[in-house]
């Protein structure tokens, strides 16, 4: 019995029965939660309010207490909570409401857990009204995320028995086409016996010329009967592709790529697998890993990079740029993606039909084991670059679908909860490149791309892997410590530990890491201090998140010791609200001659600190002014974020910048932009974002940054007078040189 007519008869007539009971349920749900949103938002608001409330008058509690800086990330989360809510009031796309909700219920999750006892006993009552907010919100970003869920599911279930209908009359067709090739087979049958038949050998020449041209007489009668039925059965595929496509919007690019100009043109295609095949090695090799990525997905240079500095496929991350660039501007299969502000590129993606030519190329030349629609095996044991899919939990030892023991990559393309057990790290010696957390910038959703760790315990295991050069945990959840075992990775490159949201300790092991090139403990907002002996891994050339430790650490990692790294090239430090860097700190980073990037972030200020600091009576304002950092003359690009004064630091006066290309500011209370220098200052980008207080003419502007080539606002609503900001009502806008003031 063929398939289609047991799709047709035993298969759909009864799912689309079923799907018309779970429609009946759906509307029975609906219409008991008609107006359960609408209350939810009212109820969030009010708890909100109250939580802002409690902020405020906790701030005030905690300006002369000496343990006020524990509670710095605290508030400062809580402050992302309310600015969240801010933006979903305003947010009309269902699926921005539901990332915006998962951020807010997630954070205020992560609060109740690192809140579950008091700092000390006076802050005892505090915590209990603050936990009781952050339950009674969580509560309610859970009922309203059922909510929006449900209505989003009734939404998709409509779909799927439309598409069903759809698939219904197609595989009908299919039956009727399958029945009717079927029965031209009868007729090429009956030309082949007929030919057998006249086939008996004859003695004479001319006979057996006479016998060879019927022969070729009745081979082109079959031959026209078997290129009907091909025409017959091409047909009926075109129209089964073209049913799929339109009941499964995701198989889309692949059934469109093969569908459009591939299809009609094979030696298109021909062409371009030729011109792919005959890429040099490295450069082929590099290109292929873009085969593990979705469609369209967009993504980030450096991690590209650091991918291929892991597997050796590059010495360098100079040498990978060098890479990155010839793909994208010589081979024509990279597309590249551009920032509005930087000419630059810092991300890419993959067009769909040349994504189903890398598949081809990385099974062909058994550089990945993916299946003929893109997506990685579950079956590991065939491939030393094992892909996690979501899916079932993978059986790390050899054997029964785990990995190999000589598994060189270990990438996560989209496995939620990652697994660990005692053998995933034994024996692995020749593991180079670990990819657990999230490779994604463009389009995250903590929701759908939260990457969550198993049994995180188990990590002290990974000390086996001696060979390893790229890790990342970048966004994964409930690691809390970082396992001194990681110091016996001597080779490691990269350490990518951004966005882990509970780590507070990097441990001992991390001073062991002498090849260590790059490190981002940046989003890591429970970290209180680097540990004592960075300064030692001197082949260091990017930090990003180093923590300016407060007054009562007891022996952190100080600015100063940064000195000794002469290869630095980019850094982003974090001060806290009780920060106090000793006297060598704040002069420490002009000595950095190779640092060409500095990020500078401050910690929240409260509503009262900021009163003030306008009155002139804030002692954390008076030290925040001490604090006269002296920048590298060398730097290119200063970016400040969350500056809790509202004059521009005088330290980082562009004017005393002569190299200073791009200024970038975010957040904070700043209200003017210095003096700049005029046209001394070489100031070429200027970036301000989220800046309430900024009061600053756009003639000023220019007076000050006479070299101006491109200007962004974003949400600056006290300069809408300037050009970038025309038409945009204090949202995102640009100028460039040239246009009309």
């Amino acid at each position: 019995m063929s398939i289609p007519s047991c799709v047709v008869r035993d298969v759909l007539p009864p799912l689309l029965n079923r799907l018309d009971a779970v429609d009946r349920l759906f509307s029975v749900a609906a219409s008991s939660t008609s107006d359960l949103l609408g209350g939810i938002k009212r109820k969030l608001g009010r708890e909100i309010r109250f939580l802002e409330r409690w902020c405020s008058e906790f701030e005030a509690k905690l300006k002369e207490r000496t343990m006020a800086y524990v509670w710095s990330s605290t508030l400062y989360r809580i402050d992302d909570i309310g600015r969240w809510y801010g933006s979903l009031d305003t947010c009309r796309d269902r699926h921005g409401m539901l990332r915006l909700m998962a951020m807010m219920r997630d954070m205020a999750e992560s609060l109740l857990e690192a809140t579950t006892r008091p700092v000390v006993h006076t802050d005892a009552d505090d915590v209990v009204s603050l936990r009781a907010h952050l339950t009674s919100i969580s509560g309610l970003l859970t009922d309203a995320i059922v909510h929006e869920d449900a209505c989003e599911a009734k939404l998709l279930l409509d779909k799927i028995r439309a598409d069903l209908g759809r698939l219904d009359g197609a595989f009908n067709e299919i039956h009727r086409s399958e029945k009717t090739i079927e029965g031209s087979f009868g007729a090429v049958q009956h030309l082949v016996d007929e030919l057998l038949l006249d086939a008996a050998p004859t003695p004479t020449s001319s006979g057996r010329q006479d016998q060879l041209r019927h022969l070729i007489g009745a081979l082109s009668s079959v031959d026209r009967e078997v290129a009907a039925i091909s025409d017959r059965v091409n047909d009926t595929f075109r129209l089964s592709a073209a049913a799929a496509a339109a009941a499964t919007p995701a198989a889309r690019p692949a059934s469109g790529c093969w569908g459009g100009a591939l299809e009609r043109s094979w030696e298109t295609r021909r062409h371009l697998q030729l011109a792919m095949d005959s890429l040099d090695t490295r450069l082929k090799r590099c290109l292929l890993c873009f085969a593990v990525f979705p469609d369209d997905a967009v993504v980030k240079k450096r991690l590209l990079i650091h991918w291929w500095v892991g597997e050796r496929l590059v010495d360098t991350v100079d040498e990978g740029k060098k890479v990155f660039d010839e793909l994208v501007s010589s081979t024509g299969f990279v597309t590249p993606v551009r920032r509005p502000h930087c000419s630059k590129v810092h991300g890419c993606k993959i067009q769909p039909w040349v994504r189903v030519l890398l598949v081809a190329c990385a099974r062909r030349n058994a550089f990945l084991d993916l299946d003929a629609n893109g997506m990685p095996r579950d079956d590991f044991a065939r491939t030393r670059r094992a892909c996690l899919r979501e899916g079932r939990t993978v059986a790390a030892g050899a054997g029964a679908g785990g990995f190999r023991r000589d598994v060189t990559t270990i990438y996560n393309v989209d496995r939620r909860y990652v697994d660990l057990d005692k053998s995933w790290f034994a024996r692995k010696e020749e593991l180079t490149t670990l990819q657990l957390g999230t490779w994604r910038d463009h389009g995250y959703d903590p929701r759908a791309h939260h990457v969550e760790l198993i049994n995180g315990e188990l990590l002290r295991g990974i000390g086996a892997c001696r060979n390893m050069r790229y890790l990342s945990f970048r966004g994964i959840s409930r690691i809390e410590a970082l396992p001194d075992s990681i110091g016996g990775l001597c080779s490691l490159i990269v350490l990518d530990l951004r966005s882990c949201h509970n780590l507070a300790t990097l441990g001992e092991g991390i001073k062991s890491l002498v090849s260590l090139e790059y490190l981002d403990v940046s989003g890591c907002y429970l970290l209180g201090e680097m540990p004592r002996g960075i300064g030692k891994l001197s082949k260091l050339q990017v930090i990003k998140g180093f923590v300016v430790a407060n007054s009562g650490s007891k022996d952190p990692c100080r600015l100063s010791e940064l000195r000794a790294l002469t290869r630095l090239r980019k850094l982003s430090i974090v001060i806290g609200r009780t920060a106090r860097p000793e006297a060598d700190e704040v002069t420490a980073v002009a000595s950095l001659a190779a640092l060409r990037s500095l990020t500078m972030t401050w910690s929240r200020v409260s509503p009262a600190a900021e009163q003030d600091d306008r009155a002139g009576g804030s002692r954390g304002g008076e030290a925040i002014d001490r604090m006269a950092f002296v920048l590298p003359s060398g730097l290119e690009k200063l970016d400040l974020r969350c500056f809790p004064l509202p004059e521009f630091p005088r330290w980082a006066e562009p004017h005393l910048l002569p190299c200073l290309e791009r200024l970038y500011v975010r957040g904070g209370m700043i209200t003017g932009l210095g003096e700049g220098g005029g046209g001394g200052s070489a100031v070429k980008v200027i970036r301000v974002r989220f800046l309430r207080n900024l009061d600053y003419s756009w003639e000023k502007l220019h007076d000050a940054y006479g070299k101006l080539e491109l200007v962004e606002v974003c949400e600056c609503a006290n300069v809408l007078d300037w050009p970038a900001s025309h038409g945009h009502g204090g949202g995102l806008g640009l100028w460039t040189k040239g246009q009309d003031c």
